[in-house]
């Protein structure tokens, strides 16, 4: 890096943020299906009555698997971004690299929807295990509003990547390290959540009788 380096700005590089923008926007849209596929199985157990705790049971964990498959994907992506990264670090670009702390902001915001669906199913299991306090009746309604607002900050997580991704900026011209840093970050935060889901679904389907 030379001292021009420190002192000129050049077009930030829109490759370097399409990549995590698109593992992020996987991230975001988890919250839209989980929700969606929350409301279904409240629609099916109201429906199925007495046996809407065995439903509960054999459709909780496949929400879960599909919720830990997706962020394992969008982590998979985020890799690739983070590769990109770091090559970046050792050569001569004519793009610039955005500051790390914007992608470690966009990947805080998509990970706002699957982390509220993580804590609707939670609350759910919990509850599930008290039917003697009302079972899962008793906080259908918070469940459903709290579905609502799993979208809703998906909306807002997409439009916000977008912004980001293609929004033209400029910014210090060299080689930075925090972008890295940051993304690889983000990609552990994706992963342990992705093992969150993994467990809370071996945990249904080895002991289904606990719920």
């Amino acid at each position: 890096m030379t001292s021009n380096d420190l002192n000129t700005t050049a077009r930030v590089s829109i490759i370097e943020r399409l990549v995590p923008s698109l593992a992020y926007a996987g991230c975001a849209i988890t919250g839209a299906i989980g929700a969606v596929l929350i409301l279904q199985l409240l629609e099916r157990m109201r429906i199925a009555g007495t046996a809407g705790l065995d439903i509960f049971v054999a459709h909780t964990a496949q929400i879960e698997i599909a919720m830990g498959a997706i962020l394992s994907a969008a982590a998979a992506i985020n890799g690739i971004g983070l590769l990109v990264a770091a090559l970046r670090m050792f050569r001569t670009n004519k793009t610039s690299s955005a500051p790390g702390i914007l992608f470690l902001l966009a990947g805080l915001l998509s990970l706002l929807p699957p982390f509220l669906i993580h804590f609707i199913l939670h609350l759910l299991e919990e509850t599930a295990k008290h039917p003697e306090e009302g079972g899962i009746s008793a906080i259908a309604t918070t469940v459903t509003a709290l579905c609502y607002v799993a979208p809703a900050l998906t909306v807002v997580a997409v439009f916000a990547l977008v912004a980001f991704t293609f929004y033209p900026f400029s910014s210090r011209l060299g080689r930075k390290v925090s972008p890295t840093i940051f993304l690889a970050f983000v990609g552990f935060l994706i992963i342990g959540l992705a093992g969150v889901f993994f467990w809370q679904a071996s945990k249904v389907l080895e002991h289904p009788g606990s719920l």
